[in-house]
């Protein structure tokens, strides 16, 4: 059995990890501003965890879950489009 070697993959360039950098500062500071049930979402989902799950940490229903993972995703998106456009 012969296994072809990938080649690794270039290294990104200085603005291109400046702009990442960028992007993670935007994120975390978006965040920092959710009203606290939404951060508190982001977190949990962030950990790992389904949105049964969150229901269940939560003591809230599914369907409270997946309406405030909208409402925070579309903040988020609000704050976030202008790092990466």
């Amino acid at each position: 059995v012969t296994v072809a070697a990938e080649a690794p993959a270039p290294a990104p360039s200085a603005e291109a990890v400046y702009q990442e950098g960028a992007l993670l500062r935007a994120l975390h500071e978006a965040v920092s501003r959710l009203p606290a049930p939404l951060s508190e979402l982001f977190h949990l989902r962030s950990s790992g965890l389904s949105y049964e799950q969150m229901a269940q940490v939560l003591e809230v229903p599914l369907g409270t879950v997946k309406s405030r993972m909208n409402q925070m995703m579309n903040q988020l998106r609000l704050e976030v489009s202008p790092w990466t456009a």
